[in-house]
């Protein structure tokens, strides 16, 4: 469970330090892959009888899954406001093939 866990805040922190926004969406991907390995193997533990269902711990997971949610989410709705920002100011190439002035090959 050690092995699972410890990827979690890695991947965040390495995510929160890396040069863009799309780059740290994939970092937070990973560490909610990581944690989801973790829920697996504490259902299995509890399954085993080797921890009790109302452990703390399993709060604690409830909390991070609710947080790391919540930083997804914002981080996606940031990338879709550049997207719909880039999209409204890029160019028409309509526009730069009817005014350019030299003839294309293939263009009449």
């Amino acid at each position: 469970m050690r092995r699972a866990a410890i990827p979690v805040p890695s991947n965040i922190a390495e995510g929160a330090a890396s040069s863009s926004t799309r780059e740290y969406a994939h970092f937070l991907s990973i560490a909610r892959g990581s944690l989801n390995e973790l829920d697996t193997q504490m259902e299995i533990a509890c399954r085993l009888g080797l921890l009790s269902e109302t452990h703390d711990v399993f709060r604690q997971l409830d909390r991070t899954f609710r947080l790391l949610n919540g930083l997804q989410s914002s981080i996606k709705k940031k990338l879709e406001s550049w997207q719909r920002l880039y999209r409204s100011r890029a160019p028409n190439p309509g526009f730069l093939i009817s005014t350019c002035r030299v003839p294309l090959p293939g263009w009449s």
